[in-house]
């Protein structure tokens, strides 16, 4: 996974290592690397042929979103003062929650979560 190609000084230099890499791995055909960037510099960074998916936010479901998979992942958050800037998006969310509590098996509270 690489994260951020829209933080690079230029994205526009990802664009050949990833055309490049996209041949290597046509070597191995259960490898797939996984990219993040913001919609407004894929162009510049990606390959024209890569397939892309788009992941859209909760927006105003983000409250609703977060409290169910709270209870998937048993974190119980009490009082805390949460990072909804990161909790509003599907991606970071899922990953805030497998870091928090990722086998599930006891309720964890917010000692448990990332800071």
């Amino acid at each position: 996974m690489i994260d951020g190609l829209n933080e690079a000084e230029d994205t526009r230099d990802w664009k050949d290592q990833l055309a490049s890499l996209q041949i290597m791995l046509q070597r191995y055909p259960y490898v797939i690397v996984v990219c993040t960037i913001r919609s407004a510099f894929a162009e510049y960074a990606l390959p024209d042929d890569v397939d892309q998916l788009e992941i859209a936010g909760f927006a105003h479901d983000a409250i609703e979103a977060v409290r169910r998979y709270f209870r998937h992942y048993l974190i119980d958050p009490a009082d805390a003062e949460l990072p909804w800037h990161l909790l509003n998006h599907p991606l970071t969310l899922r990953m805030f929650c497998e870091v928090s509590n990722p086998k599930r098996e006891l309720m964890v509270g917010v000692e448990a979560m990332p800071s």
